[in-house]
């Protein structure tokens, strides 16, 4: 998982710019195509490609995802807030991946998929200033002081 998280910030950093829209795509279809492909057609493939096809399933919308919030992190009016955030994000993901457990990994991906969607429409409604750039507005959470 770390190693797509790294892979994600190298990415990012070494593309100018990134289109939001074209990255949230990227993650949903990423999320669907795992929703789609039933995991006893991966089981039945042989070691290799089934390796390859387990971990590019599992692992392309952690990439994407990360893709993302990266490109938001550098544009952050406050990185520590944000990336404090996103560590409390991945503490309640990682807790609810346990429901995986009770309902199965295809309904946990469209469990993933509704939570998503509402960080990704809570970045559509980040207010915009002049020229259709995104205003730095503080986030909710607030660090302490430095001495």
């Amino acid at each position: 998982m770390l190693l797509a998280v790294l892979c994600a910030v190298e990415v990012r950093r070494r593309l100018r710019r990134v289109n939001q829209l074209v990255l949230q795509l990227m993650l949903f279809s990423s999320l669907a195509i795992a929703w789609l492909i039933p995991s006893h057609a991966v089981l039945g493939l042989p070691f290799a490609p089934r390796l390859a096809a387990a971990i590019a399933l599992a692992f392309a919308p952690i990439f994407c995802a990360n893709l993302i919030f990266s490109d938001r992190l550098a544009a952050a009016a406050d990185p520590t807030a944000a990336f404090g955030a996103n560590l409390l994000g991945s503490l309640f993901g990682g807790t609810l991946e346990y429901l995986a457990l009770l309902t199965g990994y295809q309904a946990l991906l469209l469990v993933v998929a509704v939570l998503y969607a509402g960080a990704c429409a809570a970045m559509r409604f980040t207010r915009r200033g002049p020229g259709g750039v995104a205003a730095q507005e503080p986030l909710a959470v607030r660090t302490a002081p430095r001495p």
